[in-house]
């Protein structure tokens, strides 16, 4: 990954959100943790695979402009959990 690439300088956070994959009539609600966040997009961790180009919609409140993000990046670093670089839409 090519950090000096990045708009934004992202700082440390610790934060458990929800977030959904599809807010359509069946709404599933998925757990992970925020583990950094900038102006323009963010890290994830969760339990729940997601795929590049997928966009999520945060149900959890962010200090943030936008509660939308799409999937830039997905690393599994063990069978148990995924981590995830999303960048916010409208930024």
């Amino acid at each position: 990954m090519d950090f000096d690439r990045r708009r934004h300088l992202r700082y440390d956070f610790n934060l458990a959100i929800e977030y959904v994959t599809d807010p359509g009539i069946v709404c599933t609600v998925y757990k992970g943790i925020i583990t950094d966040i900038s102006n323009s997009g963010l890290r994830l961790l969760t339990p729940s695979p997601l795929d590049v180009g997928q966009a999520i919609t945060i149900k959890s409140t962010l200090p943030a402009y936008s509660q939308t993000a799409v999937v830039r990046w997905v690393e599994n670093p063990d069978s148990a959990s995924y981590k995830a670089g999303l960048e916010f839409e409208n930024c």
